[in-house]
């Protein structure tokens, strides 16, 4: 199951010690995947690219955090906590 960061986490540093942009198309956390890792996400119809750019926080219940720009793009914001297709592309 998917759930998606916005404005409270934008700015604050990852674990890679850049500052999360809720604007860029990323992947924020993944408890499947490790930083670096490539995904075609897939929900609805819609398509979306992502990088894992984060590990998740230890008491996270989501498998993927999603960025707010792709949860805009996959229609997902309104939902909150979906279920991805997730295909890796490297």
């Amino acid at each position: 199951n998917t759930t998606w960061y916005g404005a409270s986490h934008h700015g604050k540093p990852m674990s890679n010690g850049k500052p999360f942009d809720a604007c860029n198309p990323t992947i924020v956390a993944s408890k499947i995947f490790p930083k670096g890792t490539r995904l075609r996400l897939h929900y609805r119809g819609t398509i979306a690219d992502v990088t894992v750019t984060d590990t998740p926080h230890k008491d996270a219940k989501a498998d993927i955090d999603l960025s707010y720009a792709v949860a805009i793009r996959l229609g997902a914001v309104v939902e909150g906590r979906v279920d991805l297709g997730v295909e890796p592309l490297n």
